[in-house]
């Protein structure tokens, strides 16, 4: 995960890394 870059976006969803740091899944 550390690898993905900050401004990385899901492709299925649009959600940035961030959104999903913050769920924490």
């Amino acid at each position: 995960w550390e690898d993905i870059p900050d401004d990385w976006t899901c492709p299925d969803c649009g959600v940035s890394k961030v959104d999903f740091e913050m769920i924490e899944v």
